[in-house]
């Protein structure tokens, strides 16, 4: 039972877990060097909207 068990969080065992096969499980920084930083990816602007 007890490897089961990381920082108090319960791993599933065996392959039959699909919804935790595409979990990532890694620093906040490595996720982000991965898939790159979010400012890019959304262009702001700061004109008023109007309608």
């Amino acid at each position: 039972m007890k490897e089961n068990v990381i920082v108090g969080h319960l791993i599933p065992a065996g392959t039959g877990a699909r919804k935790f096969r595409n979990k990532i499980v890694a620093s906040k920084e490595e996720y982000e060097n991965m898939v790159g930083p979010t400012e890019t990816i959304m262009e702001t602007s700061e004109e008023p909207v109007t309608e």
